[in-house]
């Protein structure tokens, strides 16, 4: 699969390209348009590699070259799709303001020009990102499930890790720290256990503030399940720490999933101090 990444100077396609490269995507960036065919070429045709390219967008010309690179793919059956990535004008011009490279007159006359040149590219695309509005990492999100074909409505698998803050931080959608809950470390008979022990659940559980985090942390994953899956979005990085991640956020962790799988909520698990 082959993603060609458009659209205006700032917006940040560089910026989603290094989070593709991240996805072991072959990557290549401020190409000219028809220069790519050859380098797809030289990478497998874009069926046996997942490439990933920022076409050069600067000028008008560049966007006919597009245009003419765009059929020359569909008419050759190279599997690709097509995204462009904006911002609204404000963010734009400030980060042009920034990096200093282009006057803010002639920023704004280039913006003008642009948005008029590359409006068939952008009618063109199979998924418009407006980074005013999205993180990186959603938008890699997204690409990548534009070129899995996964659409709205397919179900989100809810990615649940439990891991200890003693060992370093952990990142995801959802961090929940549950070092508030008292600890089975104190007590000597649960302190060779985990969170899977019977023992040790009992014990986490026998605390109201844990029972109630528990009910809200299953309502708050399905409504987010629910959102991503409307989104096209495959997962949701759950992450619950707790101090050495042996004891409560384990046992919160095999909690929350098994609600959640009784509600039919796709869930991975993963403790990672443990495992």
């Amino acid at each position: 699969m082959v993603i060609l990444i458009a659209g205006y100077p700032y917006a940040g396609r560089s910026i989603l390209l290094q989070q593709l490269e991240s996805m072991k995507y072959i990557s290549r960036d401020d190409m000219p348009p028809l220069s790519v065919p050859e380098f797809i070429r030289a990478h497998g045709g874009g069926t046996a590699e997942k490439i990933a390219i920022t076409v050069r967008t600067e000028t008008g010309a560049d966007a006919e070259d597009l245009r003419r690179l765009t059929a020359e793919l569909r008419g050759s059956q190279i599997p690709f799709k097509l995204v462009f990535v904006e911002a609204g004008d404000t963010l734009l011009l400030d980060r042009n303001a920034k990096d200093g490279r282009i006057g803010e007159t002639d920023m704004t006359a280039l913006l003008d020009r642009l948005r008029r040149d590359l409006e068939p590219v952008r009618g063109e695309a199979d998924l418009i990102i407006n980074s005013n509005y999205v993180t990186p990492e959603e938008e890699r999100n997204r690409v990548i499930n534009l070129a899995e074909g996964r659409s709205p409505g397919e179900s989100t698998t809810v990615e649940i890790m439990s891991f200890g803050f003693r060992y370093g931080p952990a990142s995801g959608d959802l961090i929940m720290d549950v070092r508030f809950i008292p600890n089975p470390y104190y007590i000597s008979s649960l302190r060779p256990l985990t969170g899977k022990d019977k023992a040790c659940a009992d014990y986490v559980f026998g605390f109201e503030s844990s029972r109630e985090t528990l009910r809200a942390l299953t309502e708050l994953c399905t409504i987010m399940a629910k959102a991503f899956s409307d989104q096209g979005r495959s997962s949701i990085a759950v992450r619950i720490g707790c101090t050495g991640g042996q004891h409560r956020s384990v046992a919160i962790t095999e909690a929350l999933a098994a609600n959640l799988r009784s509600r039919n909520i796709p869930v991975a698990v993963l403790h990672r101090e443990l495992d």
